[in-house]
């Protein structure tokens, strides 16, 4: 479902990391440790960072565990003949390498994380993100007017915008009860897939929401982007954006729900023209 992609563009480990990944699944079978020492050398990239990929590479099979499409030792990366879908881990990987990724990418992207927030709350996720699609009016204030409908929120003292866009609310999603009295904990958050994501966790402010949004219960901020995080900066990240999902939370998510709405379909198409 994806061609051979192209080396990064940029020498960063997890690039490489990922580009192993995309490699190994597009191919169907393993690739090894000399394979990428080799593509590294023909690359004019340090020879050295094959041992910092492989590094991230042990790493992220203990992040993600079953839900990783790979088995992996000191010299090989091989794909799974058994086991977790990888249409999903494929495309979150394509857009963490970033090469040939536009809006279309972007926004599946957010969909995506529309889908998967019902298993972190048990209510399907909204997309506010602009541009909105179809049910979602294109108008942040008629959006907000059916977010608050929907979720049993009273609407705050003040309309949005007319410039507004999304102030940086793409998806949101509630826990809610049967007896449809609202003051629900809500679950508020920023997607990002680009190069910048560290420069976007602090633009989703709730403060800016509530003159639009009068929610009884303070919300929750998350912060959903493809990348897998370092350890080191996991938690320096959390305080900045609220709670991070990253590829291996997302991937988590996946395991208790189904893509709907022709998602999947639509993630094999997308990432069947990217190389």
């Amino acid at each position: 479902m994806i061609g051979l992609p192209p080396f990064p563009s940029y020498p960063e480990v997890s690039a490489i990391a990922d580009w192993v990944e995309l490699t190994a699944l597009a191919a169907g079978k393993a690739l090894s440790r000399g394979k990428l020492q080799n593509t590294l050398a023909r690359e004019s990239s340090p020879v050295t960072l094959a041992e910092d990929a492989w590094s991230e590479l042990k790493r992220r099979g203990d992040l993600f565990g079953a839900t990783w499409p790979f088995e992996f030792d000191d010299a090989v990366l091989d794909v799974r003949k058994s086991g977790p879908s990888s249409t999903l881990y494929i495309f979150l990987t394509a857009l963490s390498l970033r090469e040939n990724v536009d809006a279309v990418g972007r926004e599946l992207f957010e969909h995506c994380v529309a889908d998967l927030v019902l298993a972190l709350t048990g209510t399907p996720g909204l997309r506010l993100g602009h541009p909105r699609r179809a049910p979602v009016p294109k108008s942040l204030a008629k959006a907000v007017g059916l977010y608050c409908e929907k979720s049993h929120e009273q609407r705050g003292p003040l309309s949005p915008l007319a410039s507004d866009r999304d102030l940086g609310l793409d998806v949101t999603t509630w826990m809610s009860f049967a007896d449809g009295r609202g003051c629900y904990v809500h679950f508020m958050g920023q997607c990002a897939t680009g190069a910048d994501w560290r420069e976007k966790l602090t633009e989703l402010n709730p403060l800016k929401w509530k003159d639009h949004i009068n929610w009884a219960v303070p919300p929750v901020r998350f912060f959903a982007t493809p990348f897998v995080l370092l350890h080191e900066e996991f938690r320096r990240r959390s305080l900045d954006g609220g709670l991070i999902l990253d590829r291996p939370r997302l991937m988590m998510l996946k395991e208790k729900i189904k893509l709907g709405r022709g998602l999947n379909g639509r993630l094999q198409r997308y990432c069947a023209q990217l190389y």
